[in-house]
């Protein structure tokens, strides 16, 4: 569900635990598994939205979808995404928040199969779901993957 509708940079901060990307380390998530959030142009809302998927107007041209367990987005969870949005930034969450992390230490995953991730210049990028081993980016733990 990779969406390159709107390209805006990332929020500074995970929509949903407030911290930084170089705090917690892995890749900024827009979608994973049963959750995900995206911008829309209200101007391109011909499409019907999909099963579960719910919507917030952020401002006159910007819609933001998402969808997955409201014990997930919580209240201030979506003020503060349509916050980030009204201020020109991709609301995101964390490998952590989204439980793509090792689990055994709790650190985020090599790879986090099966998500659409955002990088600094605001491109949608997907992760096939590969068969590949759940590694973390932990040295200290034993399910550490080595990079290259």
């Amino acid at each position: 569900m990779v969406n390159q509708d709107v390209m805006l940079p990332p929020a500074d901060t995970c929509v949903v635990c407030e911290k930084h990307l170089s705090e917690i380390g892995g890749y900024r998530l827009t979608a994973g598994g049963s959750k995900g959030i995206f911008i829309c142009h209200k101007a391109d809302m011909t499409k019907r939205l999909g099963d579960g998927v719910l919507s917030l107007n952020c401002n006159a041209a910007l819609e933001l979808r998402y969808f997955g367990d409201d014990k997930f987005w919580t209240k201030d969870v979506l003020k503060r995404a349509v916050i980030q949005a009204e201020s020109g930034k991709y609301p995101w969450f964390c490998q952590c928040c989204g439980g793509y992390a090792c689990k055994d230490c709790g650190a985020p995953l090599f790879y986090p199969p099966g998500t659409d991730v955002i990088h600094d210049d605001g491109k949608h990028l997907h992760c096939a779901i590969f068969p590949v081993p759940r590694k973390c980016i932990n040295a200290e733990c034993d399910n550490y993957k080595v990079p290259g």
